[in-house]
C-alpha cells in the first residue's frame, strides 16, 4: 500500500516488490548474521539521510527547534497523558 501511495506502483506490483525484498532479507539471514547486519544498518542509514535532507530542506527555526527539545509545551492534563502515553 506504501509504495503505491509513494509511488504510483500499481498493488500487485508493490506486493511482488515487497515480498521480493522480505524473501531477500530472509536469505540474508541465513547466509549469517554480518550480511543481515549490514542490510538492516543501510535501511537505518537511508532514513538518517532522508530525515537529514527533511530537516535541511524544511529550513527549520534553530531557536523552535530548541525550545521544543528542552522545554515541552502542554496546554492541559491531556496533553501530558498524551506525552505519557497513557491515552
Amino acid at each position: 500500500m506504501a509504495l503505491n501511495l509513494l509511488f504510483g506502483i500499481p498493488l500487485l506490483t508493490a506486493g511482488l516488490l515487497t515480498a521480493v525484498a522480505a524473501f531477500g532479507i530472509l536469505e540474508l539471514q541465513r547466509r549469517g548474521f554480518r550480511p543481515l547486519e549490514a542490510a538492516i544498518s543501510g535501511m537505518v542509514g537511508v532514513i538518517v539521510l532522508a530525515f537529514a535532507f527533511q530537516m535541511f530542506y524544511g529550513e527549520p527555526e534553530g531557536d523552535r527547534i530548541l525550545a521544543g527539545l528542552f522545554t515541552p509545551q502542554f496546554v492541559d492534563t491531556n496533553s501530558v497523558l498524551l506525552a505519557a502515553g497513557n491515552v
